[in-house]
């Protein structure tokens, strides 16, 4: 995928974000206080909690579960310092049992948050979308010199010491993890989103690149299917990537969605 094609990606991620905005919202509002069964909703670098909108919506709709949605802030800053508001939050609002979903940079706030601070005691699942666990390939190159001045920039290079450490920590005994990369993805390509472990897995979404991860209904089922699991249980989800020559269909999208469907009967 081109520059230019990533950069009509940015802004039409950008004009689905300013219409769910402007949309009207049929999702009542969501008490301060959520309590349990809650899902915390993360987006990702320049963005805002609208960002993820219509993934709230849907999640509202069909889970009938609360949501909150945090603040990150630009996310020039570290990504560790970030996870501790995050986590100082959730105390606050006296959330005692969630899962998470993460877009992007919002992912590895989530990781870090579930494997370093919370570690079991409230977070069940944590579902990351097109999130660099292996890092970001473009930043090492001579060019984006310059954005590694930002902390977060250094520490989302591939080969980073706060990813490789990250890596390494296994997800708490009662913390499972699926990470959801799109197939035509060039900044997080899904090898770079790939996660390891007995409680890991994986999920490639066909037709998919990361501007459309936040905003596609087809994640949006695949979120929905592995959150309305049973406690203890979690799906097993697979969606065979489409090849180079092969252009997504509603043939294809259709074949994946019975696929994950199939899947979702199995549990772990």
């Amino acid at each position: 995928m081109s520059f230019a094609q990533n950069t009509l990606g940015m802004f039409q991620l950008a004009r689905e974000t300013v219409e769910s905005w402007r949309a009207p919202s049929n999702s009542p509002a969501v008490s301060p206080r959520i309590g349990e069964d809650a899902i915390l909703l993360l987006h990702g670098f320049a963005g805002t909690p609208r960002m993820l909108s219509p993934m709230r919506t849907y999640l509202q709709h069909e889970l009938e579960r609360p949501t909150l949605d945090l603040a990150l802030g630009i996310g020039f800053g570290d990504i560790r310092d970030t996870a501790i508001r995050v986590h100082e939050a959730l105390s606050r609002e006296g959330v005692r049992r969630c899962d998470v979903v993460g877009y992007s940079l919002g992912g590895l706030v989530a990781a870090y948050l579930a494997k370093c601070l919370d570690q079991g005691r409230c977070i069940r699942r944590v579902v990351t979308l097109g999130t660099p666990h292996r890092g970001v390939a473009f930043l090492s190159q001579r060019r984006w010199l310059l954005a590694r001045w930002f902390r977060s920039a250094q520490q989302v290079r591939e080969g980073s010491e706060f990813l490789d450490h990250l890596l390494r920590l296994p997800p708490p005994p009662d913390t499972r993890m699926l990470s959801i990369a799109g197939a035509t993805d060039t900044i997080v390509p899904p090898e770079a989103a790939r996660l390891d472990g007995p409680d890991c897995r994986n999920l490639i979404v066909p037709g998919i690149d990361h501007w459309r991860l936040p905003t596609s209904r087809r994640v949006f089922r695949c979120v929905k299917e592995v959150l309305d699991s049973d406690q203890g249980s979690w799906p097993t989800p697979h969606l065979e990537a489409i090849t180079s020559t092969t252009r997504p269909s509603s043939g294809v999208a259709e074949s994946a969605r019975l696929c994950f469907a199939s899947a979702a009967r199995r549990a772990w």
